[in-house]
């Protein structure tokens, strides 16, 4: 008989779960959560018969489902896991009980706080706004353009940095900021802020999207704060090995900041 695995969304505080309103949502989204609980601390798990989950559409927005759910109904007070934690059911409990201190310190962190996101897209190519106009007839002249542009991004990017953390210094806690570059996106940060606050961030971000008019700003949440306390307890299968990350883990988001 094969033992029972279960895939672990998150974390929360044993008190903050509300039995009856957490049975209502599983009903209605015909899912089936269970609640583990050490000390003061519980987990939200759910039973499978695999010990890895197939990265796809479904089941990531599977996963987020969930997690959006735990989060509306504990107030924002969630660890959340990363996608595919799958554990056999000793190590669910065990994990929980050697790391309750350290989760339990991470939640208070972020009681009463949510993630905000900003991100800032290029309207038009860093090259043409410097008037740069190198011919793309060989390799040399086309490394050129890609280094020119690549400078021109990063000094546009940095000097809309000042500006935003001018704006916007007094109406978070921390910040994460994705160290990688993606194609069309001068700026791409993360923010902690009280939920209390989380208008007068918006405001804030209203008033740099008139001062930047000619750029395109896209600001959501607020989320659960994945960037500043998403965790996975480390894994292995059931032959003791380590399993290899997924594309998903290959660029795992800050955690424990």
């Amino acid at each position: 008989m094969n033992r029972p695995f279960y895939y672990w969304y998150a974390v929360i505080p044993k008190d903050s779960l509300n039995p009856e309103q957490f049975a209502r949502s599983c009903q209605s989204r015909s899912i089936t959560p269970e609640i583990w609980t050490f000390r003061k601390l519980s987990a939200v798990v759910t039973r499978t018969k695999i010990s890895r989950v197939v990265l796809n559409r479904e089941t990531a927005w599977q996963h987020e489902r969930i997690i959006e759910m735990i989060s509306d109904i504990t107030h924002y007070q969630t660890l959340p896991f990363r996608f595919g934690s799958v554990h056999p059911a000793e190590q669910v409990m065990n994990i929980l009980t050697e790391r309750h201190d350290e989760w339990l310190d991470t939640l208070d962190a972020i009681k009463g706080r949510v993630e905000m996101s900003l991100k800032v897209l290029s309207s038009r190519s860093s090259d043409t706004a410097l008037g740069i106009r190198i011919p793309s007839s060989s390799y040399l002249d086309r490394l050129m353009r890609e280094r020119l542009q690549q400078k021109a991004r990063l000094k546009e990017a940095q000097s809309i940095a000042l500006v935003i953390d001018k704006h916007l210094k007094s109406s978070y806690v921390r910040k994460f900021e994705d160290a990688e570059a993606l194609p069309g996106i001068l700026i791409n940060q993360t923010y902690l802020v009280e939920k209390d606050q989380v208008p007068m961030f918006q405001d804030s971000v209203r008033t740099l999207i008139h001062e930047f008019g000619t750029r395109k700003w896209l600001c959501t949440g607020p989320w659960p704060p994945y960037h500043f306390v998403t965790d996975r307890p480390n894994q292995e299968e059931t032959d003791g090995k380590k399993e290899e990350p997924n594309e998903l883990e290959k660029r795992p988001p800050g955690h424990f900041q």
